[in-house]
């Protein structure tokens, strides 16, 4: 799980199933991360000097030099095939029935299924190996690309969702579409925009992505874990990405390093200089893509003051992550 090199995180937000199974939990996300869980230790600002020297990193934050224990947890392995992915689609989409389904793909990387009209395809959902579901509405793709042509062709008036009521909008179906687990908070939002020709810009797509804090600690990564959707100006949901790995039972209680180790670790393997605005313990989430079996503390070192780019320390043997 330790590698070699540095990843830059830019999250964008994805949801998923444990083994493959939905949390039906009732509990309305925050529109923030504040509920993460800090440790009492008293804060001091990084050594600097010796074999300690911070070369590459500007700190706009603190560090400290105690260490905790935190628990790590094993999960549960998904189990992605044909018949649970469609046990999953008439779940959360009752609509699809098996005369309008057709596989589209089954290879080590996932599986995926069509929908058509029968001329063309209306809309897709795909699971990772690791256990992630993509739906695509490319009906609703094709709607707005549609309507936008119309405006930008001929000043038609066409009523649009403010970004307001695209999240309202948002949370009413993710709640009948598998619901949030306990915890879970809005992490991120996006709203694309089109240039016209004459320079007015329209709003193209609102994204919202979530992610969640277990134990106290927020759980992120590389495309790990978390929910995407994404909703056009005409109301419809264009995307809905998700992933929640469900977390089995307790594995171990290990001792962390400092965040003043983890800092001039992480100096030691940059090549470049960076600013460091904010550091978090936390749990990692590993690609989408791949089976993870445990969840392990790391440390978070935000790049951005907007808290979505950072780079990942592993906390307990020090070491990147892949």
């Amino acid at each position: 799980m330790i590698g070699k090199k540095v990843i830059i995180i830019v999250i964008c937000g994805l949801l998923i199933f444990g083994t493959i199974s939905i949390y039906k939990i009732n509990s309305i996300p925050s529109n923030n991360g504040n509920d993460k869980k800090k440790d009492n230790s008293t804060e001091d600002t990084i050594t600097t000097g010796g074999d300690d020297e911070i070369k590459n990193i500007t700190l706009n934050t603190t560090t400290s030099n105690d260490t905790f224990e935190m628990k790590t947890y094993t999960l549960k392995t998904p189990v992605v095939n044909e018949t649970n992915c469609k046990d999953i689609i008439n779940d959360l989409y009752p609509m699809w029935t098996d005369d309008n389904i057709t596989t589209k793909a089954i290879d080590n990387i996932g599986i995926g299924f069509n929908k058509s009209d029968g001329t063309n395809c209306t809309e897709t959902i795909s699971f990772t190996s690791g256990g992630r579901m993509d739906y695509i509405n490319h009906s609703a793709e094709r709607k707005w690309d549609d309507n936008l042509m119309a405006i930008l062709s001929s000043n038609v008036s066409v009523e649009l969702i403010t970004k307001e009521e695209a999240y309202q909008l948002s949370l009413e179906y993710i709640k009948k579409h598998g619901d949030f687990p306990n915890g879970s908070f809005l992490f991120f939002n996006n709203t694309s925009t089109h240039t016209t020709p004459n320079g007015s810009i329209i709003n193209y797509s609102y994204t919202f992505s979530f992610k969640r804090t277990f134990d106290g600690y927020l759980i992120a990564g590389s495309s790990g874990e978390g929910l995407k959707i994404s909703v056009t100006p005409l109301g419809d949901v264009w995307i809905y990405s998700v992933l929640w790995r469900e977390i089995d039972s307790i594995k171990n209680k290990i001792t962390i390093k400092s965040s003043s180790d983890a800092v001039i670790y992480l100096d030691r393997h940059v090549s470049m200089n960076i600013t460091i605005d904010r550091i978090e313990i936390g749990y990692f989430s590993d690609n989408s893509h791949k089976i993870q079996t445990e969840l392990s503390p790391v440390w978070f070192f935000y790049t951005g003051s907007q808290n979505t780019n950072y780079l990942v320390v592993d906390a307990v043997g020090l070491g990147y992550i892949k």
